[in-house]
């Protein structure tokens, strides 16, 4: 009897809902699916990535609505774009967007992307966080925080990927208990 109460016990502990998303978090590939649904980046950039492949903030504005375009593009400068003959290259050499603002530059900010999982008590919450100190200008202050976080379609993909392991989870967790 006691060994079947140490079994509840320990089955009780492990349904704990913060838990499950501790558990689940820990898997890389859920975690770089946010981030490649919030960032994105040359090469491997989702259809839906907000900042890369679509130039929006987590509530869906587009970037240069919020205020940082050129006032004579709407985007980027001209020498953003085109770059300048013997001191840098522009966003077109260099195979990168023009048509919208991406705030990708060396990939820094991008590179800088981190996802977490903070709990407190029986709740648990997914953070992304980033550094947005880029060449001597806070990307919070010029874009605003929204910059990082899912648009309510990237989040609907990736409650979908995390329900898929959540059940894996959760199947594996019972039969080992059992």
């Amino acid at each position: 009897m006691e060994v079947l109460i140490k079994k509840i016990n320990q089955l009780k502990q492990a349904a704990q809902p913060s838990n499950f998303i501790v558990e689940v978090m820990r898997n890389d590939k859920l975690k770089q699916l946010i981030i490649n649904l919030n960032a994105g980046k040359p090469g491997s950039t989702l259809p839906t990535s907000q900042l890369f492949a679509l130039g929006v903030n987590s509530k869906g504005i587009r970037l240069e609505n919020i205020g940082g375009g050129h006032p004579a593009t709407g985007i980027y400068a001209p020498n953003t774009i085109e770059g300048v003959k013997g001191q840098y290259k522009g966003k077109k050499e260099l195979g990168l967007p023009y048509d919208r603002i991406t705030l990708y530059s060396s990939g820094e900010f991008y590179e800088s992307f981190k996802v977490s999982v903070l709990t407190k008590g029986r709740d648990a919450e997914i953070i992304i966080t980033a550094d947005p100190t880029k060449e001597g200008t806070n990307l919070y202050q010029d874009w605003g925080e929204d910059i990082i976080g899912l648009t309510e379609e990237n989040k609907e993909i990736f409650i979908s990927e995390f329900k898929s392991y959540l059940i894996n989870f959760i199947k594996s967790e019972i039969s080992k208990n059992i």
